[in-house]
């Protein structure tokens, strides 16, 4: 309770200024030692059979919302699990949300029910581009290269491009 109300106050300070009865259910906060805050959304997951995780649009877009407009990136951490009755922990994986932007396949699949029980859509994101905790993730230097969702986006944007030159070279 007291993180939502320190988020509600943070949401109604300038320049944001949003109203309480739109959807910000942020699940934590990752503060850096410089002051930087990130928002975090937590779930358990197992991977699909084609080796993805399904990742819930609504808490995208609500992280997206929140980002644009502070400029702050958010992290989507996975508790992963395997698929069997009991779920067996795997690990803890992570992803942010500037690079979540570039990896998703934005070919929106259905998903299960939302706590208000309708249906949701989700965005599918392979396991591999999840990055395991590790003695780096939120270290000083982790946050001065992670913090600003423009400069993550930038970054994924640059790779994505590298990445797509292989195919617009000339063979010859």
């Amino acid at each position: 309770m007291m993180r939502q109300a320190f988020f509600y106050g943070y949401l109604k300070q300038p320049p944001l200024k949003k109203p309480l009865d739109d959807p910000y259910d942020v699940d934590g906060f990752v503060v850096g030692a410089n002051s930087t805050v990130m928002p975090l959304e937590l779930k358990e997951k197992s991977v699909s059979k084609d080796g993805k995780f399904g990742l819930d649009v609504g808490r995208i877009q609500m992280m997206l919302r929140l980002g644009l407009a502070t400029d702050t990136n958010s992290l989507y951490v996975i508790r992963e699990v395997d698929s069997s009755t009991d779920r067996r922990f795997l690990g803890w994986r992570y992803i942010d949300l500037g690079t979540l932007l570039f990896a998703g396949s934005w070919n929106l699949k259905g998903g299960g029910r939302s706590m208000t029980g309708g249906r949701t859509q989700t965005v599918m994101v392979a396991r591999t581009l999840f990055h395991n905790f590790s003695d780096e993730f939120l270290s000083d230097g982790w946050f001065a290269r992670n913090a600003s969702l423009q400069g993550s986006a930038q970054q994924s944007a640059t790779e994505y491009t590298a990445a797509l030159q292989q195919f617009l070279q000339p063979k010859g």
